[in-house]
């Protein structure tokens, strides 16, 4: 799974609590109201675009590890009033809240030219002069690289060689979720709803060999193999190895175990 799926994720969201019911609070909290800061934390702000979500930003970026700042930081970062209704806006900024050199909070985002930030899963007015204050004076430059890896056990040994690197600021892991891929070709009917009990028949077929969550098989409608034909159908499945040299079918052509490419995107100080 590649790395803009972070950036998918992130936009899902944000759509998602744009259109979330108002609801106003009146007490004044802190956005890093759950955080005791010391010198195990840091705080890295990084700005996006919507149109350029994978690029690394030059401006909205800040990166502060003094105890006594994030301290300050928490007590002057409040807010009160909540927003019921935002707009797209093409530029963003996340923070990203770090504990021994692990993200601990990914879900704080401040949409800089609406002046308004998530917290407590809702937007609410933010006074941007508190961000430009700390972006002044604890300005941050950055590069990003995105590396690959074969297995969870390169990415643990990839990230040994590199948490305590003075240049490293943090990373997005990669989700070993699968192993890798198969496709599997299947006789079908001209019927249009054909293929749907293909599929159904193969997850039968599979979960008597392992639990339903071990792997993910589906139809690829716009697969130019799928559109040609219709006498037969491919199947992809993610799983793991095991089950792919486990898997027979007499009617079925079994295609090449391809291994998942892992991605990690790491980020690092100039």
């Amino acid at each position: 799974m590649g790395v803009d799926y972070i950036h998918f994720m992130r936009f899902s969201l944000a759509c998602l609590l744009i259109t979330l019911p108002f609801a106003p609070r009146a007490q004044r909290f802190s956005v890093f109201e759950t955080y005791n800061f010391d010198s195990t934390y840091y705080i890295v702000a990084m700005g996006s675009s919507f149109k350029d979500p994978g690029k690394d930003s030059k401006a909205y970026n800040f990166f502060v590890d003094n105890v006594a700042e994030m301290k300050r930081m928490k007590e002057e970062w409040t807010v009160k009033t909540m927003v019921p209704h935002i707009f797209y806006d093409q530029d963003m900024i996340d923070l990203f809240i770090m504990k021994d050199s692990q993200l601990v909070n990914t879900q704080i985002m401040i949409y800089p030219k609406q002046g308004v930030i998530r917290a407590r899963n809702n937007w609410y007015d933010f006074d941007m002069k508190k961000f430009e204050d700390i972006e002044k004076r604890y300005p941050l430059n950055y590069h990003s690289k995105t590396f690959q890896f074969a297995s969870d056990l390169d990415f643990a040994l990839f990230y040994d060689s590199i948490e305590n690197t003075p240049s490293y600021i943090f990373l997005f892991e990669p989700h070993f979720l699968f192993e890798g891929h198969f496709d599997i070709i299947a006789p079908r009917s001209p019927d249009p709803a054909s293929p749907i009990f293909v599929l159904s028949d193969i997850n039968k077929e599979l979960e008597a060999l392992t639990p339903a969550k071990n792997f993910r098989a589906q139809g690829i409608l716009n697969d130019p193999f799928n559109e040609e034909h219709t006498d037969k159908t491919k199947i992809m499945v993610e799983s793991s190895k095991k089950l792919y040299d486990r898997y027979k079918n007499r009617f079925n052509i079994k295609g090449a175990w391809i291994p998942s490419i892992f991605e990690s995107k790491v980020f690092f100080r100039d």
